[in-house]
């Protein structure tokens, strides 16, 4: 996967879809949302960066971050590696946590369940609170119809 998408994307676009350095840093200041991409973001590109589009015509400031430094644990729970599962999950939680509305918009929606469903709600049990939550990216967008309405159709 990693050699296909340097093939079809410049540093750029890689940058832009949290596929660098950028991803793992804390920005200086806090964005107003952090956009999980989940960890296949590369096999649809034009997906990801259609949603980063409509959130800057929106004016929301967003940290990008997905890809397999960022995995939700699904992957390994499938076969049955309960334990590297959680450590996976715990892992992006903590790299996730750090927004200034505490949400984070998620475009996957298996990683959206595995994180909601299961890592979520055990990381609450454990210390008393989430450490976010995580909005799915249509409903992020549902929320702001009114406003995406104002803006003027592309090429006006």
């Amino acid at each position: 996967m990693t050699i296909l998408s340097r093939l079809q994307l410049d540093g750029e676009v890689l940058e832009r879809l949290g596929q660098k350095s950028a991803s793992v840093s804390t920005p200086a200041e806090a964005p107003d949302f952090v956009f999980y991409t989940g960890c296949n973001v590369l096999k649809t590109p034009h997906i990801a960066l259609l949603a980063l589009d409509i959130m800057d015509v929106l004016g929301v400031t967003y940290q990008v971050m997905g890809g397999p430094s960022h995995c939700c644990g699904v992957v390994q729970l499938r076969p049955g590696d309960v334990e590297m599962s959680g450590r996976m999950g715990s892992n992006s939680i903590e790299k996730l946590s750090h927004s200034k509305s505490g949400q984070v918009i998620s475009w996957c929606p298996s990683c959206y369940v595995q994180f909601t469903e299961l890592t979520l709600p055990t990381i609450e049990r454990q210390g008393g609170a989430r450490p976010f939550e995580m909005t799915p990216f249509m409903r992020f967008l549902d929320g702001r119809l009114d406003q995406l309405k104002l803006q003027p159709a592309p090429g006006c």
